[in-house]
């Protein structure tokens, strides 16, 4: 599998989130779109595989998304190079990549999936 974690966004301020054994595949400072707000996150995507959205002001864990036991549960909705959305039976979360890289997130989820 490919690494696509590129060095200038890996920061191993974000190591501690991540569980023995466990890598960043790939990671980005992204807007998490909301009603009344947009929330600026960091989204991490593991190989374990999982996603963990942290709140980079308060270095907390806002949200684990794991998907290892029913692939199918998760899909990524792409309606623009930098807008996407990650899609669970119980919540939808819409993002805003700046760096216009919703379609490398879409295709690096899905290889994940497919292993």
């Amino acid at each position: 599998m490919s690494r696509l974690a590129s060095i200038d966004s890996f920061d191993s301020r974000w190591q501690e989130f991540l569980e023995p054994g466990e890598n960043i595949v790939m990671i980005s400072k992204l807007k998490k779109l909301q009603k009344l707000s947009n929330k600026k996150i960091q989204l991490i995507l593991t190989d374990k595989p999982k996603l963990i959205c942290v709140d980079p002001s308060k270095m907390m864990v806002k949200k684990n998304i794991i998907w290892s036991n029913n692939p199918a549960g998760l899909s990524v909705q792409v309606s623009n190079s930098s807008h996407f959305k990650i899609c669970t039976p119980k919540k939808v979360m819409p993002f805003e990549d700046v760096k216009q890289r919703a379609w490398q997130w879409k295709k690096t989820i899905e290889g994940l999936q497919q292993r």
